[in-house]
Protein backbone atom coordinates (compact mmCIF):
# COMPACT_ATOMS: atom_id res chain seq x y z
CA UNK A 1 0.00 0.00 0.00
CA UNK A 2 3.14 2.39 0.84
CA UNK A 3 4.32 1.92 -2.92
CA UNK A 4 1.04 2.57 -4.21
CA UNK A 5 0.27 5.44 -2.47
CA UNK A 6 3.91 6.74 -3.86
CA UNK A 7 2.48 5.83 -7.75
CA UNK A 8 -0.48 8.10 -6.91
CA UNK A 9 0.72 10.60 -5.12
CA UNK A 10 3.85 11.06 -8.18
CA UNK A 11 0.90 10.40 -11.10
CA UNK A 12 -1.37 13.46 -9.27
CA UNK A 13 1.73 16.03 -9.13
CA UNK A 14 2.39 15.07 -12.50
CA UNK A 15 -0.72 15.85 -13.97
CA UNK A 16 -1.73 12.26 -14.77
CA UNK A 17 0.97 9.65 -16.49
CA UNK A 18 1.79 9.89 -20.60
CA UNK A 19 3.53 6.51 -20.62
CA UNK A 20 4.51 3.82 -18.25
CA UNK A 21 8.02 4.24 -18.10
CA UNK A 22 7.39 7.26 -15.74
CA UNK A 23 7.02 4.53 -13.45
CA UNK A 24 10.70 4.26 -13.54
CA UNK A 25 10.75 7.91 -11.47
CA UNK A 26 8.28 7.04 -8.63
CA UNK A 27 10.65 7.55 -5.45
CA UNK A 28 12.29 4.72 -4.17
CA UNK A 29 10.00 2.12 -6.53
CA UNK A 30 12.39 -0.59 -7.59
CA UNK A 31 12.79 -1.75 -11.18
CA UNK A 32 11.61 -5.30 -10.45
CA UNK A 33 8.44 -4.33 -9.06
CA UNK A 34 8.39 -1.59 -12.40
CA UNK A 35 8.64 -4.23 -14.66
CA UNK A 36 6.02 -6.57 -12.87
CA UNK A 37 3.45 -3.35 -12.96
CA UNK A 38 4.25 -2.46 -16.11
CA UNK A 39 3.34 -6.75 -17.36
CA UNK A 40 -0.19 -6.02 -15.73
CA UNK A 41 -0.68 -2.91 -16.44
CA UNK A 42 -1.54 -0.07 -18.95
CA UNK A 43 -2.22 3.57 -19.57
CA UNK A 44 -6.29 3.89 -20.89
CA UNK A 45 -6.26 5.45 -24.12
CA UNK A 46 -7.48 9.28 -23.62
CA UNK A 47 -6.40 9.76 -20.31
CA UNK A 48 -6.86 13.22 -19.20
CA UNK A 49 -3.72 14.77 -18.38
CA UNK A 50 -4.05 18.07 -16.16
CA UNK A 51 -2.16 20.70 -17.92
CA UNK A 52 0.28 23.60 -16.84
CA UNK A 53 -1.01 27.14 -17.96
CA UNK A 54 2.26 27.90 -18.08
CA UNK A 55 1.43 31.78 -18.61
CA UNK A 56 -0.24 32.06 -15.80
CA UNK A 57 0.72 29.64 -13.01
CA UNK A 58 2.06 31.04 -9.97
CA UNK A 59 5.93 30.22 -8.88
CA UNK A 60 4.97 28.20 -6.14
CA UNK A 61 2.55 25.75 -7.92
CA UNK A 62 4.69 25.27 -11.04
CA UNK A 63 8.11 24.40 -8.27
CA UNK A 64 5.46 21.49 -7.12
CA UNK A 65 5.54 19.64 -10.60
CA UNK A 66 8.14 17.06 -10.62
CA UNK A 67 9.99 17.92 -13.78
CA UNK A 68 10.22 21.64 -12.40
CA UNK A 69 12.61 22.54 -9.74
CA UNK A 70 12.17 25.84 -7.75
CA UNK A 71 15.17 27.09 -9.34
CA UNK A 72 13.64 26.57 -12.36
CA UNK A 73 10.43 27.63 -11.52
CA UNK A 74 12.13 30.93 -9.98
CA UNK A 75 14.22 31.55 -13.21
CA UNK A 76 11.11 30.87 -15.72
CA UNK A 77 8.60 33.24 -13.80
CA UNK A 78 11.20 35.89 -13.94
CA UNK A 79 12.00 35.59 -17.41
CA UNK A 80 7.67 34.97 -18.64
CA UNK A 81 8.07 38.84 -16.25
CA UNK A 82 10.66 40.08 -18.24
CA UNK A 83 10.08 38.96 -22.09
CA UNK A 84 6.12 38.43 -21.61
CA UNK A 85 3.87 35.14 -22.74
CA UNK A 86 5.08 32.07 -23.82
CA UNK A 87 3.79 30.71 -27.26
CA UNK A 88 5.70 27.57 -27.48
CA UNK A 89 7.12 25.20 -25.49
CA UNK A 90 10.43 25.44 -27.65
CA UNK A 91 10.55 29.39 -26.27
CA UNK A 92 11.44 27.91 -23.02
CA UNK A 93 14.61 26.90 -23.96
CA UNK A 94 15.77 31.04 -23.65
CA UNK A 95 15.36 29.97 -19.96
CA UNK A 96 18.16 28.94 -18.30
CA UNK A 97 18.80 25.83 -16.98
CA UNK A 98 16.07 24.48 -19.20
CA UNK A 99 17.46 22.34 -22.20
CA UNK A 100 16.07 19.94 -24.83
CA UNK A 101 15.12 16.82 -22.94
CA UNK A 102 13.43 19.36 -19.77
CA UNK A 103 10.81 20.52 -22.95
CA UNK A 104 10.48 16.73 -24.27
CA UNK A 105 9.80 15.29 -20.62
CA UNK A 106 6.88 19.00 -19.67
CA UNK A 107 5.78 19.67 -22.91
CA UNK A 108 2.22 17.24 -22.63
CA UNK A 109 1.98 19.35 -19.32
CA UNK A 110 1.82 22.95 -20.85
CA UNK A 111 -0.69 24.69 -21.88
CA UNK A 112 0.10 28.20 -24.11
CA UNK A 113 -2.99 30.18 -23.42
Amino acid sequence: SILSRRIVSFREKLGGFVNQNQLYEVYNLDSVVVDSLLQVSYLAEGSVIRKISINSITEDALATHPYISRKQARLLIAYRNQHGSFRTSQELLEVYLFEENDINRLEPYLQFD
